[in-house]
Parts: structure tokens; sequence; C-alpha cells
């Protein structure tokens, strides 16, 4: 992939064809409508106006899927994450997220309005949605499937069109809020990261299964206006890109530290017991590992300092994984 030579290029380009649409929906719609549109595009409004939608008719159908996308690719990748659901679920939480908050500037936009520290259980349940709805891929219901992705990304449009105009945004220090570099850097955490994370934790998949889950998500990627040059068609790509983005973006920063006291925080709340969520940070720092964790500042539990401490968190992981089938069958 020659082109993450040029990575630092894609820090300053958007996608012109959401950022359009959202632009039309701002002069055109008043702010109540405005504020139902946001909701119903991250799935929590079920309903919306039908003079709404049918206004963004055009942005639905002008997307097609990509010439390549394959469908029994895309159709294994769906099987892939049903198989193993509660694991990739588990690892977006301790894995994705925080991989997300160490790239210095793309942690930005997540910190602007404050929502994931105040709301962080929501945002974390609205991901987990859209994670479900994104890996449910199935022929019949393809052009909803599709649909439920460009709600995502027109959201995506609209948050960088309100950030753009608060005058707050420093362009010439983060780049442009929610550009393609990011964009391919997070579609890395939903796939490659995922697998990367399976394998640390003794989870074995085949090449093809890991294939076709990656190029599910190139398909997602695409779908959600990932430049195609930013989608990696192997996972030695995907390797050579994450690790250019890393070695250019992942930076210790305050607002990294934060979201991850937020997310971390969270988990003490809401896991039904305390040693549960010590677990839970101890696998996190064990999966991020020691340069990452230490620059998101996750605090390194008894575990961490422990020989056996690997071994325990693979062995907790596969009981784990083991009653999650006993529990299906």
């Amino acid at each position: 992939m020659q082109v993450i030579k040029l990575i630092a290029d894609y820090r300053n380009q958007c996608d012109s064809f959401a950022d359009t649409t959202a632009r039309l929906i701002y002069q055109n719609l008043p702010c109540n409508e405005i504020s139902q549109l946001l909701l119903w595009l991250n799935g929590t409004k079920i309903h919306i106006s039908p003079d709404i939608e049918s206004s963004l008719q055009s942005y639905f159908t002008n997307t097609s899927f990509p010439l390549w996308a394959n469908t029994e690719k895309m159709l294994a990748g769906a099987k892939f994450f049903q198989k193993n659901r509660n694991i990739i679920l588990h690892l977006l939480g301790v894995l994705s997220l925080p991989y997300c908050y160490a790239a210095k500037n793309g942690v930005q936009v997540l910190a602007f309005s404050k929502r994931l520290q105040k709301d962080t259980f929501q945002r974390l349940r609205e991901t987990a949605i859209f994670t479900i709805k994104a890996n449910s891929f199935n022929v019949a219901n393809a052009e909803n499937w599709k649909k439920n992705i460009l709600k995502i990304r027109l959201l995506h449009a609209l948050v960088r069109l309100f950030i753009w105009q608060s005058g707050k945004w420093q362009t010439a220090i983060w780049g442009e809020p929610i550009n393609q570099e990011d964009m391919a850097g997070t579609n890395l955490t939903f796939s490659y990261i995922v697998l990367r994370g399976m394998r640390k934790l003794g989870i074995t998949f085949s090449e093809k299964e890991a294939d076709s889950f990656l190029h599910l998500w190139n398909v997602i990627g695409f779908l959600m206006g990932v430049n195609m040059e930013l989608l990696p068609s192997s996972l030695r790509e995907a390797y050579w890109l994450d690790k250019k983005i890393a070695s250019t973006q992942f930076a210790e920063s305050q607002e990294g530290k934060a979201l991850t006291q937020a997310l971390i925080e969270t988990f003490y709340k809401y896991l039904p017991a305390r040693f549960l969520a010590d677990w839970v940070v101890a696998e996190m720092r064990f999966l991020l590992g020691k340069e990452i964790a230490d620059m998101l500042a996750v605090p390194e539990m008894i575990w961490n300092k422990n020989f056996l401490t690997e071994n325990l968190v693979l062995q907790f992981n596969k009981w784990i994984i083991n009653s999650q089938k006993i529990a299906v069958s």
C-alpha cells in the first residue's frame, strides 16, 4: 500500500458527498427538526418525519455498493461476527475505543462535545448497536443494511459541520475534523484491531475468516466515505496502515486520558462487582500493550505485576467464550 507514504495528506480531506448533504440540511431544516434528525441517524429515534426522510432520498440512493464488493465474503464476514459476537463487542470496549483515544489529534473530535465523558454508557450502547447492525449483512436486507451505514456517515458529516461552525476547531494543528486518516484508523479498530485482540487472547480463527471479516469492513468503510486507497485489501496491508497511523498520530494527550478514565469509570459503575472491573482494566492494559496503556494512563492493576497475568486473562476469556457457546446451544 504505497499510499501510506502520503498518509498526512489525508488529514486535510473529509467527505465531500456527505458534507454537501449536511449543508443542505442545515440550510433547509429548523433547529428542532435537525435535533430529531440527529436522534434518527444515531438510532435513538426509530421514525422521522416522512418529509425529512423524503428529502434525503437522493443521498441514500446515490451511493451504491462498490463494484469489488464480494457478497460471499461479506456473508462470511457477518457469519464470523455472529460466531464471535460477544467477544467482539467486549473487545470494542476494552480495546477498540481506547485504541482510538490514543490518537492525539483525532481524539479532539471525540472530546469536543464532552458527551463521551458525561454520557459514556449511552455512547457505548450506541456504538454497540451500530456494530451489531454493520456486522449483520444479509442479501435480503442489503439495501436497509446500506442505509443504516449511510445514516452514520451523514451523522458524522453533520457533526463535522457543527464543529466547523463553532469557530473553535484548530485545523492547522489537528487537521480537519473526522478526516480521511481518522476515518481509516477508526475503520481499522472495528476490523483489524479486533482480529489482533482476538489473537492476543488466544482465540483461533482461519485466515479465510479474517479475510472475510476485513472485506466486510472494507465495504462498510467505503459506504462510510473512506477513500478506497485507505481500505487495506489484506491483513498485511492493514498491519502497515495501522502502523503508519499509530507512528504519526499516537501520543499522550489530556483528552485521550480523560476519555479513557470516563470509560474505566463506566466499568466500575455498571459491572456487578469491583473485582470484575479491576479485571477488565487489567485486560485493557494487556490488550493495548504497555506503551499505549501508559499513554492513556490506564492504571496498573495487581494482575499486571504478576508473571501469570497473560495466562490469567487468556484463560478467563476462554472460560467466558466456552460459557457463551454452551448457553447458545
